[in-house]
């Protein structure tokens, strides 16, 4: 597993990396589909980079709240109406107050880069609604796709 990777786009029109684009894409569809089915009206997307899985999310929720620490990543951004952008370290940084009361945080492939990721998920919580949803992935060594032939890391 290689957490130095500081992210994956799959529309970056390179080759490389095919299976980890296939995945990292694939997250972003199914949240879309299954936050569309639980009628969610607003989404934070924490760790968004330069945006692409906030433009799928936005395809089917009404507000969506694109946060990364990094704003170059977000100055690269492909810029929708419908998605908020906003520079925000979550290891050094409370959330921003327009991410409160949401209705999920989808959250992909971060928490292994982060010193403290125990205060994010509670950082998370507290600002999910009542009946929030929060969409978590973290790789997992033993089923990560290693290279270009879909070979398995086991």
């Amino acid at each position: 597993m290689n957490v130095n990777v500081e992210y994956c786009d799959p529309f970056d029109g390179l080759e490389d990396g095919f299976w980890m684009k296939v995945e990292h894409c694939g997250r972003y569809m199914w949240a879309a589909q299954w936050l569309e089915e639980k009628q969610c009206k607003s989404v934070a997307d924490i760790a968004c980079a330069n945006g692409y899985g906030s433009r799928i999310l936005s395809r089917t929720i009404g507000r969506v709240i694109a946060v990364d620490r990094n704003e170059t990543y977000l100055n690269k951004a492909e810029h929708v109406d419908s998605v908020q952008y906003i520079c925000c370290d979550l290891d050094g940084e409370p959330l921003p107050d327009t991410i409160n009361n949401i209705d999920a945080i989808v959250c992909f492939e971060t928490l292994e880069h982060l010193q403290k990721p125990k205060a994010a998920i509670r950082a998370f919580f507290e600002c999910l609604s009542d009946d929030g949803y929060l969409l978590l992935s973290v790789p997992n060594d033993r089923y990560e796709l290693l290279d270009d032939e879909g070979t398995l890391g086991i």
